[in-house]
């Protein structure tokens, strides 16, 4: 620094007190415009005593969904029934990914309490079915609707088509027409489903509990036989 004779060099103390505040102020001002908090912005440790700014991302994450709610997903769902229909395929169905991880001890807390619920809902439709209030096909429709009617069946469990039976007819008297009449051998169809049937009934009634399908299974298959 150069000064000449003639002039004079003061120095004054300038006093930087209060610029933090001034500029914490300001990054909140842009943290609250851009919707992002402080500590996700600006990288700022969160202030306050035991706090870890974990307020601060739930507050942000909710805001994240209801925006992915309102404003995102009703595009996509209009998107994807254009493209469904153009390209004649099935409509997929669309499901954000969660904004936040859950720890292994969260998971299973969770899943502790769904199974807890699972069993306390068990516990209400056996209750209903005991006092006869609902039968069991009534209790299942109610819980899972036409779900169970798409779960294929095993062919062990499918019974064979049965062909109807022409009926009598009414004329009791008139003689038997001999161009009418079966030889005996075509009733081997017959006998062998018969025997079949028994099988069948043998093998079910040798288990010592069966579900509700094999029990239905059973009594069609009794009634099929005559019993």
């Amino acid at each position: 620094m150069y000064m000449d004779k003639e002039d004079d060099y003061i120095r004054e103390n300038v006093s930087f007190s209060g610029i933090p505040e001034v500029l914490y102020i300001y990054m909140m001002m842009v943290s609250s415009c851009s919707g992002y908090p402080i500590t996700r912005l600006f990288g700022v440790s969160p202030a306050g005593l035991n706090s870890t700014g974990e307020s601060d991302m739930r507050n942000y994450y909710d805001r994240v969904r209801s925006e992915q709610g309102a404003m995102l997903e009703p595009i996509l769902l209009r998107l994807v029934q254009i493209i469904s229909e153009w390209k004649n395929i099935e409509e997929p169905y669309i499901e954000f990914r969660p904004l936040q991880q859950l720890t292994d001890k969260e998971k299973s807390e969770l899943e502790k309490l769904d199974a807890e619920k699972e069993a306390l809902i068990a516990s209400t439709w056996k209750t209903y079915i005991e006092a006869g209030i609902l039968e069991p096909y009534q209790a299942a429709f109610l819980q899972f609707g036409d779900e169970l009617d798409k779960i294929p069946i095993p062919e062990e469990y499918q019974l064979p088509a049965v062909e109807p039976v022409a009926e009598p007819d009414d004329d009791s008297n008139a003689e038997p027409d001999p161009a009418n009449e079966k030889d005996p051998d075509s009733n081997g169809e017959a006998l062998l489903w018969d025997e079949e049937a028994e099988e069948r009934i043998a093998e079910l009634e040798a288990k010592e509990t069966l579900s509700e399908e094999e029990e239905q299974e059973l009594k069609e298959l009794k009634k099929q036989v005559g019993r």
